[in-house]
């Protein structure tokens, strides 16, 4: 602001040659000297572009005496000399070694090991603990103890021409009889804060209208895993409550927009 134009610079320059006066900066009978600023547009400075590396990763094995990484190179120089049109494009700082970014082969082994006897551990998984007396009642079609999404119906004046079903869909992975456990507990107990089902169930139960609730496996879905970037049933319940028609749909819009349950377990808490 005090050097915008030539006046203002002289008129308020008087305090500052005083000041560079006092200090030595400035000899008897000299004065600052008035600069316009520079008004010419700057150059933009144009970035040169870097050649992409291509990293080479070949697989650690300790028994091999061979240097890759140094015959490779080698051949780098060897058959793409500097000046010729590929060696602009293959040279040592273009082209990079290294064995840190891929698994040892004692890895590979493990890894294959590991995935071949969980497959044999679990070729047959009991899908349902219920007495054998009971087996035929087995409300989930005898998988009672396996994960996924179901669906609870409700069906209000049954056998009347008022007859009206309204449908609950929600998922579970410590198995549909142990969910099924939580809800009729929120059913028993009116203080207890369930979820949409249970109130819409005491809401029947306070207009004292009659009721029937069966309950069905909707999909198979499995579980989160540790690392995992999705879980499968989660996303399944999600798709199926989007698919419902609303004017029988007991679950709230509000439940696509909860997050993933099932993750926390894999947290460092």
């Amino acid at each position: 602001m005090l050097s915008s134009s030539e006046e203002i610079f002289k008129e308020k320059k008087s305090p500052y040659e005083e000041a560079l006066l006092k200090s030595g900066h400035l000899k008897k009978g000299e004065e600052l000297i008035y600069t316009p600023p520079d008004t010419k547009p700057k150059k933009k400075k144009k970035r040169k572009r870097k050649d992409r590396v291509t990293w080479f990763n070949p697989p650690w094995n300790k028994n091999t005496k061979t240097p890759v990484a140094k015959e490779v190179l080698k051949l780098v120089s060897k058959h793409f000399k500097k000046g010729s049109e590929l060696g602009k494009l293959f040279n040592r700082s273009t082209i990079k070694v290294s064995y840190c970014t891929t698994r040892n082969i004692a890895q590979h082994i493990s890894a294959h090991n590991k995935k071949i006897l969980a497959e044999k551990k679990n070729q047959n998984p009991k899908t349902c603990n219920c007495p054998k007396k009971r087996a035929n009642l087995c409300p989930f079609e005898n998988k009672c103890t396996t994960n996924g999404v179901y669906r609870a119906e409700v069906t209000s004046n049954p056998g009347s021409v008022e007859e009206k079903v309204m449908k609950y869909i929600g998922s579970t992975s410590r198995g549909f009889k142990t969910r099924k456990g939580e809800h009729e507990l929120d059913i028993g107990s009116k203080g207890r804060a369930g979820t949409t089902l249970s109130k819409y169930v005491w809401k029947l139960k306070d207009e004292k209208i009659p009721f029937n609730i069966t309950w069905n496996i909707h999909a198979r879905a499995f579980p989160r895993g540790p690392g995992a970037k999705h879980c499968d049933i989660c996303v399944t319940e999600k798709y199926h409550i989007l698919k419902a028609e609303q004017s029988s749909s007991l679950n709230s819009r509000r439940e696509l927009l909860s997050k993933c349950r099932h993750r926390a377990k894999y947290l460092l808490k």
